[in-house]
């Protein structure tokens, strides 16, 4: 961060990363080094509450035991208008540690993924509870793909998993299929043994519950109900590489996966492979630095 910050040493600046699951926070002072980190639940303002929002935003800053912010940017999921960034803000505003010289800057946490790994040109997916991709040509056009929500159904996401795994059981209660390993493992994991209770979860799980599954699909890759789930979902993936490549115009270029359930199990696995038969040209790279880092980077950068 060493010549973004045309400040004193003392200045320090706040990162947030905000997914539908967990928010990370880190505070970094000018020259980018590292002074604390925290963590809180989740904050993507499309699966908590405005007020769940704000109290998890302010215990994780809390946590920093920093006495002041000089700039703070909170990348989102959720945010997708210039009404959402306003009001993600006028949150931000109310954090401790704040004053009247403070910047503030609020983005989709697509923003600081993709800044996670590149300053110029790529591709990078974010793989979490939902699903978004995100490229930069190198003209510096910026597309984003994805992203509507879970009603839509954030295909391939942690979400899409979960709420595909639930299908599957719901076949096997029916009748329709037999008896997998992955509808036993999801039986043990919900503690259920009939369709009456399979209803149940299905009317009273909330997104970050469903999104909570997703480990238990990937786990069970070596079923046939779960690996067709899991290609299906790298497929989406894929698809939008090639839609990205296509629209920006990348030839040779790179791509990175982000997010829990993307970056951190075998489901990588299954996006690589479907990447690379669809974009061969691409190579997989990995994120040079943290979310939440990337966040405080975007403070004084120029917006996607």
């Amino acid at each position: 961060m060493e010549g973004v910050y045309k400040a004193m040493s003392d200045k320090v600046y706040l990162g947030i990363d905000g997914g539908g699951t967990k928010t990370s926070f880190c505070a970094v002072d000018a020259k980018g080094k590292l002074l604390a980190r925290s963590q809180s639940l989740g904050t993507s303002i499309d699966t908590v509450t405005p007020e769940e929002t704000l109290m998890r935003l302010k215990e994780g800053t809390l946590a920093l035991k920093q006495s002041h912010y000089d700039g703070i940017c909170a990348c989102l999921g959720g945010i997708l208008s210039q009404k959402d960034k306003d009001g993600v803000i006028a949150m931000l505003k109310q954090l401790p540690g704040v004053g009247s010289e403070t910047i503030y800057r609020a983005e989709n946490d697509a923003a600081n993924a993709f800044r996670s790994v590149f300053a110029k040109e790529g591709i990078v997916f974010i793989v979490g509870t939902g699903s978004v991709a995100m490229g930069k040509g190198k003209d510096g056009t910026f597309l984003r793909l994805g992203g509507y929500g879970y009603k839509e159904g954030d295909l391939g996401s942690g979400y899409n998993l979960g709420w595909e795994g639930l299908r599957a059981l719901a076949r096997y209660f029916d009748g329709r299929t037999g008896k997998s390993p992955l509808d036993q493992a999801l039986m043990d994991e919900l503690k259920i043994s009939n369709k009456e209770e399979l209803a149940v979860v299905f009317n009273t799980f909330s997104r970050s519950q469903i999104a909570a599954l997703a480990p238990v699909v990937v786990a069970e890759r070596a079923s046939n109900d779960a690996k067709a789930i899991l290609i299906a979902g790298a497929k989406e993936y894929a698809a939008m590489a090639a839609t990205l490549c296509h629209k920006l115009g990348l030839q040779q270029s790179s791509y990175a996966v982000v997010g829990g359930i993307g970056s951190k199990t075998a489901y990588l696995d299954f996006i690589q492979k479907a990447v690379k038969q669809t974009c061969p040209h691409l190579s997989f790279v990995t994120p040079v630095m943290d979310p939440e880092v990337a966040a405080a980077y975007l403070i004084h950068e120029p917006e996607c």
